[in-house]
């Protein structure tokens, strides 16, 4: 996927999509940092399962920045 910036272009990876229950995810592993990692979290009010969708990307290695 490639994310536009105003200096540019960056490609990142995904790295994993996860779901979490909107009470758990206060405490889970993705509120560490890492540089330049993007972290998608969903946040539906009327989600009948009460869970979040939380996608994980990275920048990638092989894709030069435009």
């Amino acid at each position: 996927m490639t994310l536009a910036t105003a200096t540019g272009e960056l490609a990142y990876r995904m790295d994993s999509v996860s779901t979490y229950s909107k009470s758990g995810l206060k405490d889970s592993p993705i509120w560490q940092g890492s540089p330049n990692r993007l972290v998608l979290i969903s946040c539906y009010a009327e989600d009948p399962w009460g869970t979040n969708v939380v996608v994980v990307a990275s920048p990638d290695p092989n894709v030069p920045l435009r």
